[in-house]
């Protein structure tokens, strides 16, 4: 690959890594927003991983679907990168039938 057609920054290049929170080799790589990573991850874990359901426990579900700036999967040879179109939210418990 010549610098012409070097990997974008921040796409996954397959690389697999462990979660920080749960030890679990993530299916998905995700980007959100610098100042929502910096919020939820502290300390050394900030350069680490932690996988999309561990990031969304952390903030308890607030604010992650406006922070998620797009979610990566990577197959043989490629990655593709999904970004965002539509959020919904829901009343806690209503998803349960209650």
């Amino acid at each position: 690959m010549d610098a012409e057609t070097a990997w974008p920054e921040g796409v996954s290049d397959g690389l697999l890594l462990w979660c920080e929170d749960c030890g679990t080799r993530p299916r998905f790589d995700y980007r959100v927003a610098d100042d929502f990573w910096l919020e939820h991850v502290k300390g050394d874990t900030r350069f680490g991983v932690v996988c999309l359901p561990c990031l969304d426990r952390r903030c308890r579900g607030v604010g992650l679907a406006e922070a998620l700036l797009e979610v990566q999967w990577t197959g043989t040879k490629h990655t593709v990168v999904l970004k965002p179109t539509l959020l919904h939210e829901y009343e806690e418990g209503a998803h349960r039938g209650s």
